[in-house]
């Protein structure tokens, strides 16, 4: 349905972490988003985030520019984060992701 909105993050009990270099570290000058497939950018990462929603009912956690980590996919099961990791591994630039799936986590 694309219309569906994932539940609210009270709600969400599954958090992936992917771990891409981009955005490990920092980046006070902001972020490009390289790391998207196609032209990057702000557009890219909004059209991945858009469809991580909508498609798969999750959300898409990506640091901000004064902060480094891992971007993150958080559902209400891991029935929906697995699909929704897999389209993002797709929109990804780099073939060399670290993920760890945590569950009954709470945001």
């Amino acid at each position: 349905d694309p219309n569906s909105t994932p539940p609210p993050l009270k709600q969400c009990d599954c958090l992936v972490e992917m771990h891409v270099a981009e955005y490990a570290t920092p980046q006070p000058e902001g972020r490009t988003h390289t790391s998207f497939i196609g032209e990057g950018g702000r557009q890219a990462v909004q059209a991945v985030t858009k469809t991580i929603r909508s498609t798969y009912c999750c959300h898409l956690e990506i640091p901000g520019r004064t902060k480094g980590g891992p971007v993150g996919i958080v559902a209400k099961t891991t029935l929906q984060a697995i699909p929704a990791c897999h389209y993002l591994m797709q929109q990804l630039t780099e073939n060399q992701v670290q993920a760890r799936i945590h569950r009954n986590v709470k945001a």
